[in-house]
């Protein structure tokens, strides 16, 4: 599971670092919701992030080394988020609390 998470975190930040890169030169930003993983990836870092966080507290060393995956997943989590008159925090703890 922290293998996982840690390559992921590592190719997140490939892709990342590309695009910057690549618009470097013209001012452009990048953004989270860029990091390249297709739905299916999605759904199964999710399931490692699920465990990760049964396991390990948010304090834990692990995070150091995998947060952009925290942070994609919130970010698609934001794209599913209603808002008006809804919090976004439960929404993502469902997104992340492990399964029973």
């Amino acid at each position: 599971m922290d293998k996982v998470l840690r390559e992921t975190h590592d190719r997140i930040a490939m892709v990342f670092q590309q695009l910057a890169s690549n618009r470097d030169a013209l001012g452009h930003s990048v953004y989270f919701c860029e990091h390249g993983l297709s739905t299916n990836e999605i759904d199964h870092l999710k399931r490692h992030l699920r465990e990760a966080l049964a396991a390990h507290p948010i304090a834990d060393f692990l995070w150091a080394g995998s947060y952009l995956t925290l942070i994609v997943c919130a970010t698609e989590v934001g794209y599913r988020y209603k808002g008006n008159g809804t919090d976004f925090w439960p929404v993502l703890g469902d997104a992340t609390t492990p399964l029973r």
